[in-house]
């Protein structure tokens, strides 16, 4: 007698069991149901979703997002460059995730070290680091700036590095042609406004002629345009040159146009 009450209990309890898996099922496939057709009758439509942005409070993570504000699946706003700052808050959007910003997602500080003596008219902290979205103003946010530091009125690309025009020469001449003067008066007024900044006047030449004669016209040039400078009303002890003959050219000397590219001055800053 005993074994057979046992036996209807076990069997009662499967059913009871498997009645409820069928029931569960159902639910799910009803919930589903609602989820994919956006019906209103089940109970996923009669969640609250306080903000609006189509994720029901009980799954938003972002529950107070603003009205028309584009969400993820668990109602947060994207945030593209990883700042902490959502995109729709963003005015820099393409911050580096390691860079410091402010409430607007722009970068607030940037480390450039301890010798920072060069950067003109930002102070410097203790730490090595300067106050500002750019800090050398030249108008490239310094996240993006592959030259911090670039002197006060210096024209620069889109890296934010001083564009400093090449000094090219006729053959076997050292004279500064009329045409490059108004590279040489932008560098003089640079030199003047920062009365730190130093320059090396780096003298080439073509193949023409031989080593040492390269060596001495290369020379020249750079003294050449020293003396330009010079006149304008920079010190001399700013300046310095160095002939390099043609040991360093910027195009091949297999032809015409590549000898008169290699016929040049360069200008370095230096501190």
């Amino acid at each position: 007698m005993r074994r057979c009450y046992l036996k209807a209990l076990f069997l009662v309890s499967i059913s009871v069991l498997l009645f409820s898996f069928a029931i569960q099922k159902q639910m799910a496939r009803s919930y589903a149901a609602d989820l994919n057709h956006g019906t209103e009758a089940g109970e996923y439509a009669h969640k609250v979703d306080s903000d609006g942005d189509g994720v029901p409070d009980d799954l938003d993570v972002c529950p107070d997002t603003p009205q028309g504000v584009k969400v993820g699946d668990l109602g947060c706003p994207p945030d593209t460059d990883g700042d902490g700052v959502d995109d729709y808050l963003d005015q820099c959007p393409d911050t580096p995730m390691t860079a410091k910003v402010d409430a607007k997602g722009c970068p607030v500080e940037v480390d450039m070290g301890p010798s920072t003596h060069f950067v003109c008219c930002q102070e410097v902290h203790d730490d090595g680091k300067l106050s500002g979205f750019d800090v050398d103003r030249d108008g490239v946010p310094d996240f993006k700036d592959e030259c911090l530091g670039t002197p006060k009125g210096a024209k620069v690309d889109e890296k934010g590095c001083w564009v400093l025009g090449e000094i090219y020469f006729d053959t076997g001449k050292w004279d500064i042609k009329a045409s490059d003067y108004p590279i040489l008066d932008e560098v003089g007024a640079v030199l003047k406004t920062n009365p730190n900044l130093k320059m090396e006047i780096q003298g080439h030449t073509d193949n023409r002629v031989s080593a040492a004669d390269s060596q001495i016209l290369s020379k020249k040039r750079a003294h050449s345009v020293i003396e330009y400078l010079v006149n304008q009303g920079i010190a001399r002890d700013r300046l310095s040159s160095v002939g390099l003959g043609s040991s360093e050219p910027l195009a091949p000397n297999t032809a015409p146009e590549g000898q008169a590219k290699n016929r040049r001055v360069n200008l370095m800053p230096t501190r």
